[in-house]
């Protein structure tokens, strides 16, 4: 199990792991209901076709290629909406959401972009969500991200990569991408 063997080489004394999966809340109304919910609170229209991705603005979390993704997305449809969802949160990563700004704007899609920040409620953007993409680059010992969208019933596209093969069923439960790769071209 990858979450056991990533902990395992962060652990300096060796102390036996035992994973122990986060619970998710599972929704109580009707997937519509939720939708639109989320979409109201996020001010997108009933007919928009929203791609979001949940998780902390920092480099690693695959923002780069989702916008890339969703330039394509973008261009075939005239509907589409994209939700970037979370903050940065640590040194380093100040400057991290101007450039995805500048990115989508160099992109062609800025209009179609939305941040929105990391104070709102994160079942409002899935819940909003017809697809939810969680792309990082490398391996994550766990993708609770991925867990959320499921429970949340959004369609999901992950990157093929470190815990989320144990999550999902490819082709049943999400759709599994290629992984990409940090720059430096090694898996973390």
């Amino acid at each position: 199990e990858l979450t056991a063997s990533a902990q395992r080489g962060i652990n300096p004394r060796r102390i036996p792991i035992e994973v122990v999966r986060p619970g998710t809340r599972l929704p109580e109304s009707p997937r519509e209901e939720r939708q639109a919910r989320g979409r109201a609170a996020l001010g997108l229209e009933d007919g928009h076709f929203v791609a979001a991705q949940v998780a902390r603005l920092a480099p690693g979390k695959g923002h780069p290629t989702f916008l890339a993704a969703a330039r394509s997305l973008c261009n075939a449809r005239a509907d589409v909406r994209i939700v970037i969802a979370g903050a940065a949160l640590f040194d380093g990563e100040a400057g991290y959401t101007e450039a995805l700004r500048r990115q989508a704007a160099d992109l062609g899609i800025a209009d179609r972009v939305l941040f929105v920040g990391g104070e709102v409620d994160a079942s409002l953007v899935l819940g909003a969500a017809d697809v939810a993409v969680h792309v990082p680059e490398g391996l994550e010992s766990y993708g609770l991200a991925v867990v959320e969208a499921m429970a949340a019933g959004a369609a999901v596209v992950a990157a093929d990569a470190g815990a989320v093969r144990e999550m999902v069923v490819p082709g049943v439960t999400a759709v599994l991408v290629m992984a990409a790769l940090p720059e430096d071209g090694k898996e973390s």
